[in-house]
């Protein structure tokens, strides 16, 4: 016997696919996934998404910090580095809704999934981004690892790895 169905959210209908790591992507297509969006997540083939080891305790598979963050979601594993992933992205985004990532400027255009890539598949996608430093200015390429581990080294008094903030 199967569970009863839920009531349905607002976002019921919805297909939102999660290109995105760490805090800031994953808690949007959680809240999409929490208000009834079907949201697809998109992890690394090889590897899966490096949220689902951090913070995990010893002889779990993955964490609490992931499975919070990635929860009402499904997942799909791709090589995005072989144009046989792309293309599976590709076919996900033709029949979705919404595209989110959360990639430093660049990278979806090196992989084919930016803005005007995807627009050509599903010219209806609401395609949301968010780098950790945006989109134009200073720091367009750093990434959020080195911000993240200046903070903790600031904090904890070790040495900082290279120039952090402004």
């Amino acid at each position: 016997m199967s569970a009863p169905a839920g009531p349905k959210g607002p976002l019921d209908g919805l297909r939102v696919i999660d290109w995105t790591v760490w805090q800031q992507g994953p808690v949007a297509a959680m809240m999409l996934g929490d208000l009834g969006a079907d949201v697809i997540k998109i992890e690394e083939r090889r590897v899966g998404d490096g949220g689902r080891s951090i913070y995990a305790l010893a002889g779990t598979a993955t964490s609490s910090y992931f499975e919070t963050n990635n929860r009402n979601k499904r997942s799909v594993a791709v090589d995005l580095k072989t144009p046989r992933g792309v293309e599976i992205v590709r076919s996900l985004v033709a029949d979705a809704d919404v595209f989110l990532h959360n990639f430093r400027p660049g990278v979806p255009e090196k992989l084919g999934l930016d803005y005007d890539a995807l627009r050509a598949v599903n010219p209806r996608l609401i395609y949301g981004e968010a780098s950790a430093f945006g989109s134009a200015g200073p720091d367009l390429s750093v990434r959020r690892a080195v911000s993240l581990v200046c903070g903790v080294a600031a904090r904890f008094g070790g040495e900082l790895p290279g120039r952090c903030g402004r």
